[in-house]
């Protein structure tokens, strides 16, 4: 298995989200979750903002759905196609960030993109865990919800896979 390890903070952060977000074992009105920051993509946005789901929802294709993920944060999930597939499909869809959730293992992983995707993909990109996008989904698909990518304060303790994660399948 993996341990935890610190991280830099510029790497990490925490998802602020706004509103009531129910989990199996209680219901709170404020939820963070930590996120680690993609190699690529731009800076965090400082102000909260509504989340949409996307269509597909691995973010493989050009998303059908751009109406609906303009000026938010798009959600898409791991697997299919590169991390920077998923970054430049919703980008081009006008979505003015994008998180992905690792369905894939329990860890959150350090998004990998190469020296152009690096320039070219400018909104901030973000991974969280599968227990957490589990949490986000179920709210998103309750109603509305709004949040706001923070970077960490303290040290950051998620369990990380070591290294950087190429392909993304």
């Amino acid at each position: 298995g993996t341990s935890a390890r610190a991280v830099k903070i510029v790497e990490g952060g925490e998802l602020l989200l706004g509103g009531k977000v129910s989990s199996s074992d209680h219901t709170v009105n404020e939820k963070t979750f930590e996120f680690l920051r993609g190699m690529f993509g731009g800076p965090l946005p400082r102000n909260s903002m509504s989340m949409v789901i996307a269509d597909p929802i691995d973010g493989c294709s050009p998303l059908t759905n751009s109406e609906a993920v303009t000026d938010k944060i798009a959600i898409v999930v791991r697997g299919q196609c590169m991390f920077t597939n998923k970054g430049t499909n919703v980008e081009r869809a006008g979505a003015l960030g994008m998180v992905v959730i690792n369905r894939d293992t329990l860890d959150i992983t350090r998004m990998w993109a190469g020296e152009r995707e690096m320039r070219t993909i400018t909104i901030p990109s973000v991974m969280i865990s599968k227990a957490n996008g589990d949490i986000l989904e179920t709210a998103l698909n309750a109603g509305t919800v709004n949040g706001s990518l923070n970077l960490a304060t303290g040290t950051f303790t998620g369990n990380l896979v070591p290294g950087i994660q190429h392909i993304n399948d």
